[in-house]
């Protein structure tokens, strides 16, 4: 099983990324077999679109 985490808050210490974090740790203690894959929007750098 996985389990995508994405974060997208500029902020390192923002709720939503205290929030996430206790989902992880509780998910991961239920499924300790399980892939957390992580996404960071803050610090990924997105290619332009042009169209």
């Amino acid at each position: 099983m996985k389990l995508l985490r994405i974060d997208s808050s500029a902020r390192r210490n923002s709720v939503s990324r205290q929030l996430t974090s206790r989902v992880v740790e509780t998910w991961k203690k239920e499924n300790p077999k399980g892939e957390v894959i992580e996404r960071d929007l803050a610090t990924t750098h997105l290619p332009a679109h042009h169209g």
